[in-house]
């Protein structure tokens, strides 16, 4: 138990020492001050196309159909056996994402001055990351509930499960890693706090990174997340209603601030009647992350490769420009000269071997069959197709 609360002494500690200072006597004639001081972010819109589709995928209830202009910022819901290709262009930063059901998929970034901060989030499912230009202003996050990934240019895969826990598996490039506690994530995106200096010190102060290299894997489960929130006396702390309360206040209010010290103050009295030791030193803590961290040979490696061959994406300067036809066309170009790896990229993914099918008429088309009430409808690497049972004549299995 005496482990229990290294990081919640120092934490507190730090916070007594930089966010409340004493500030030099002000005149009395000038009012004070209680608005933000500090530059707040703008939300930047990212440019995003769905280059290729196969099932159902839909945001804001509505289906995703190949050449889509997405708003990624809202929810992707993708469904079972379904995956989208989408590019994204912010400037000179180009990434190609796959997706791939059961998911749930979004995109936001953020501009502070020349810095741009892009911030891919998948709570469910799989996705593939393939970040073609990367410029240097940018900084590239990928949040799960469980873990963040600290992107340097690169190819890598995250896999998120119903309850939070997450993969990531690095083929190419560079990619840190660190354990997320959204709980603490989940304060800090709220409104007048959401750089607030209070949250980003909590998260660093628990919060270490391990580098992971190309074929290496790494994982964290909810099941260790929430272990280490109660151990560390974080899940207690964010619970108190007094410290909450005041958190969730106008931090720049001079006396938002004195309320937070004081129930801080109240929250290290509470852990001292429980005789906790608050002398821990960081080091150990990294230590224990780091062992939960800890990074392993991905032995799929040239299966992910493979995959990610698939991902080339088309010119993104149709995207930037906004050139409707010229994305049309290059997405076509791209399917049409790729279409053996899409086809097969579609039966892995549906768990199912492509026929052709005969079509009244002398008509043949090459895709996955399945029954649509009395009618067929055939997937190929152009989309869905619907046959009427009257125009249906076979299937040859090759």
């Amino acid at each position: 138990m005496k482990r229990s609360y290294l990081i919640l002494s120092l934490f507190l500690f730090f916070l007594s020492c930089k966010f409340f200072e004493t500030e030099a006597p002000k005149e009395e004639s000038k009012p004070v001050n209680t608005k933000p001081t500090l530059t707040q972010p703008v939300t930047v819109s990212l440019k995003a196309v769905v280059i290729f589709s196969v099932g159902n995928s839909k945001v804001n209830g509505k289906k995703i159909q190949r050449g889509d202009s997405l708003d990624i910022s809202q929810k992707i819901l993708v469904e079972p056996k379904s995956f989208l290709d989408i590019e994204v262009v912010e400037g000179e930063t180009t990434s190609i994402i796959r997706v791939k059901g059961k998911a749930i998929f979004h995109m936001s970034a953020e501009k502070l001055g020349e810095a741009i901060r892009m911030k891919p989030s998948i709570s469910l499912g799989t996705a593939l990351f393939n970040i073609k230009k990367f410029k240097k202003q940018v900084s590239y996050n990928v949040v799960t509930p469980t873990l963040m990934v600290g992107v340097r240019g690169t190819q890598f895969q995250v896999m998120v499960t119903d309850d939070g826990s997450s993969l990531l598996k690095l083929t190419e490039g560079e990619v840190t890693s660190s354990m997320r506690l959204d709980t603490i994530d989940s304060l800090r995106d709220k409104n007048v706090i959401r750089d607030s200096d209070i949250i980003n010190e909590m998260t660093k102060s628990v919060e270490t990174e391990i580098v992971l290299k190309p074929g290496e894997e790494t994982d964290v489960t909810r099941k260790e997340v929430d272990a280490f929130l109660k151990k560390s006396g974080l899940d207690e702390l964010i619970k108190d209603p007094n410290i909450k309360k005041n958190i969730e206040a106008n931090i720049y209010n001079p006396q938002s601030k004195e309320d937070l010290r004081k129930s801080l103050d109240s929250f290290q009295d509470k852990l001292k009647e429980k005789n906790l030791d608050m002398a821990k030193s960081f080091v150990e803590t990294d230590k224990e992350v780091k062992s939960i961290l800890q990074t392993q040979v991905d032995k799929q490696k040239k299966v992910l490769e493979t995959e990610f061959k698939e991902l080339g994406g088309i010119n993104e300067e149709f995207i930037q420009a906004g050139n409707n036809e010229a994305i049309k066309k290059a997405i076509n170009d791209n399917i049409n000269e790729n279409s053996s790896k899409f086809m097969k990229r579609m039966e892995a993914v549906v768990g199912k071997k492509a026929e052709t099918i005969m079509i009244k008429g002398g008509k043949k088309l090459k895709g996955i069959l399945r029954k649509s009430g009395e009618d067929y409808i055939i997937t190929t690497v152009d989309g869905d197709v619907l046959v009427p049972a009257s125009d249906f004549e076979g299937a040859i299995f090759k």
